[in-house]
């Protein structure tokens, strides 16, 4: 295993130099297989910031001034669509199989890392009913606190319209396996 009395020394003078440089903090990742090295690292002041994969980011405020590192993750981004079928006036939705939900709902989810907010609810449509469909706006946004994990949640509602197959006839929706109890489209009146 990597050295400890070596990774002590070198970073404390790491903290020293960053300093007499006038740096305001230090940010080190280590990886799962040198996490023995994170009590080393709580020692010269380091704190968690963030853990990923299989790697915990710590940092160290520098500065007298009150630290200016921000928290991680302070938000998730959820999606919602309402998929309108023109044709027959009728709105796509879904019963997810959990209880908590009323009995139907938009399809929707979570946006994934780096994803675009039309690229994440097409995709959720598609994975809850394998419908295709085309993104034309955000109709809303709503931003609560106390989610998981304690974070905020912003979640946009989207105006989504199906694309029609090769014959012009927009597909019947499908449930995602496991996630999904039911889809349908319902008389846009009745919803």
């Amino acid at each position: 295993p990597y050295n400890t009395d070596t990774f002590s020394s070198r970073l404390e003078a790491t903290i020293s130099t960053a300093q007499q440089l006038h740096k305001t903090a230090i940010w080190i990742t280590v990886p799962i297989t040198r996490a023995h090295l994170i009590e080393h690292a709580f020692k010269c002041g380091f704190e968690f910031h963030h853990a990923e994969g299989t790697t915990a980011t710590l940092s160290k405020w520098l500065s007298n001034e009150a630290s200016r590192i921000p928290i991680f993750a302070t938000h998730q981004v959820g999606v919602g669509a309402v998929v309108i079928n023109s044709a027959t006036n009728e709105i796509l939705c879904v019963r997810e199989k959990r209880n908590n939900y009323r009995p139907w709902k938009i399809p929707g989810g979570l946006a994934d890392l780096g994803e675009d907010l039309d690229e994440a609810v097409i995709r959720e449509v598609y994975e809850e009913t394998g419908i295709p469909c085309r993104f034309l706006s955000v109709l809303g946004v709503r931003h609560t606190h106390g989610m998981q994990f304690g974070r905020s949640d912003l979640y946009f509602v989207c105006r989504l319209e199906p694309v029609p197959d090769e014959n012009g006839e927009v597909l019947q929706p499908v449930p995602q396996e496991g996630e999904i109890e039911a889809t349908a489209w319902l008389p846009l009146n009745e919803y």
